[in-house]
C-alpha cells in the first residue's frame, strides 16, 4: 500500500479488518485522511503515520487498539480531527499535542487513559470538540479550558475528575466574563480619540480604560450575575450600546465618572441609547399606530402558507410586520386567516 504515491483519501472503515495498522502508510506523503474505524485492527498505532506531513484527519474508532499515543504526533502541523474513540487506547496525552494549532476535533473516548489532561491542550485554539469521556482521568481541568472560546461540544463524563465539573462551570462562565472587560476596555478606549477640543480631552486621557473597565464589569456581574439566558441579553445591552459608533456620548461619561458603573447597569436600552437611536424609537409608536390604523397598506401583506390558523386550521393567510417596541427588539407579526378572519400576532 506504501506505493500508492498519489493517494490521498485512505477510508477502509466498516470491513472487519483484522491484524496491525501497516507502518507502510507513512510512505504516503500524499496522504490527508485515514479512516479505519469499525474494524478489528490491533496493536499500537505505529508512530511513523504522525510523520505523514499533509495528514489532516486520522479516524481508529471502534476498533481493537491499544497503547499509548504516539508523542510524535506533534509533527502533524496540518491535523485536524482526531478520533480514537471505542479502543483500548492507555498512557496518558502527550504534552506535545499542543502544538497541534489547526486541532478542531478530539475524541478520545471510552478508552483506558490516565493521568491528568495536559494543560498544553488549550494551546489548540481551533478545537471545537472535546471528548474525554469514558477514561481514567484525574486530577483537575485546566483553566486554560476557558481560553478555547469556540468550543462546541465539551464531554468529560465518567472519569475521576470528583467535583471538577460544578469549578468547570465558573471556568468557562469566567471566560466569557473576560471577554466582556475586553469589548468594555475596547469601547473606554476610543473616548480619547472621539473627545472635543472643548477642554474635555485633557480629561479624558486623564482616565485609565484599564481602571473604569475594572469598575464597570464587576458592577455588571454583581447586578446581572452569570451570563445566561435573560441575563446575557442585558450584558450584549450594556456592551453593544458603549460600542454603539453613533454614542460616543455615553461612553465618555462613564469613562469620566458622570455616570457611575452602579447606574450604567440599572439603566434601560432606551436609556443608554444613542440621541439618533432614541429619535428612531420615538417614531416607532406613532409609525406603528398609524399603520395599525389603517390596517397596514396591502402592498406590505404577504399571502403565505407557513402559518396555521388555530381556528379553521387551513393555511391560507396574509401578514405583515410592524416594529412595536425599541429598535433592537424583533419586530412583531400580525397574521389574518384568509379563510375565517381570524387574527392573531406573535414577536
Amino acid at each position: 500500500m506504501g506505493l500508492l504515491s498519489k493517494l490521498q483519501n485512505l477510508s477502509l472503515y466498516g470491513n472487519g479488518f483484522s491484524g496491525t495498522i501497516p507502518p507502510s502508510l507513512s510512505n504516503i506523503s500524499s496522504l490527508q485522511i485515514i479512516n479505519l474505524s469499525y474494524n478489528q485492527l490491533s496493536g499500537s498505532i505505529p508512530s511513523s503515520i504522525f510523520n505523514v506531513y499533509n495528514l489532516q484527519g486520522i479516524d481508529l474508532k471502534d476498533n481493537l487498539l491499544s497503547g499509548p499515543m504516539p508523542s510524535n504526533v506533534s509533527n502533524m502541523s496540518s491535523l485536524q480531527v482526531i478520533n480514537l474513540r471505542d479502543n483500548n487506547f492507555n498512557g496518558s496525552v502527550p504534552l506535545e499535542i499542543g502544538n497541534l494549532i489547526m486541532l478542531k476535533e478530539l475524541n478520545l473516548g471510552n478508552n483506558i487513559f490516565g493521568g491528568t489532561i495536559p494543560p498544553t491542550l488549550f494551546k489548540c485554539k481551533q478545537l471545537q470538540i472535546l471528548s474525554l469521556s469514558k477514561n481514567k482521568f484525574t486530577g483537575r481541568v485546566p483553566l486554560g479550558i476557558g481560553n478555547v472560546t469556540i468550543l462546541k461540544k465539551l464531554s468529560l463524563s465518567h472519569n475521576n475528575f470528583g467535583e471538577e465539573p460544578k469549578r468547570l462551570g465558573k471556568v468557562i462562565k469566567s471566560a466569557y466574563r473576560e471577554k466582556v472587560r475586553k469589548e468594555l476596555e475596547w469601547a473606554f478606549s476610543r473616548v480619547a480619540n472621539e473627545a472635543d477640543k472643548g477642554g474635555v480631552k485633557p480629561d479624558v486621557t486623564a482616565c485609565d480604560p484599564v481602571r473604569v473597565t475594572a469598575s464597570v464589569e464587576p458592577a455588571m456581574f454583581r447586578k446581572i450575575g452569570w451570563s445566561n439566558g435573560i441575563k446575557k441579553a442585558k450584558y450584549r445591552s450594556v456592551v453593544s450600546n458603549l460600542n454603539d459608533p453613533e454614542n460616543p456620548d455615553l461612553r465618555k461619561k462613564v469613562l469620566l465618572g458622570q455616570i457611575k458603573s452602579e447606574v450604567l447597569v440599572t439603566m434601560s436600552a432606551m436609556e443608554m441609547a444613542s440621541q439618533k437611536m432614541k429619535r428612531e424609537n420615538i417614531k416607532i409608536p406613532l409609525t406603528s399606530l398609524s399603520r395599525c390604523l389603517h390596517d397596514a397598506d396591502l402592498k406590505e401583506k404577504a399571502s403565505i402558507d407557513m402559518f396555521q390558523c388555530s381556528w379553521c386550521r387551513e393555511r391560507k393567510c396574509t401578514y405583515y410586520q410592524l416594529q412595536t417596541r425599541s429598535a433592537d427588539e424583533p419586530m412583531t407579526t400580525y397574521v389574518t386567516c384568509i379563510n375565517c378572519n381570524n387574527h392573531w400576532k406573535f414577536s
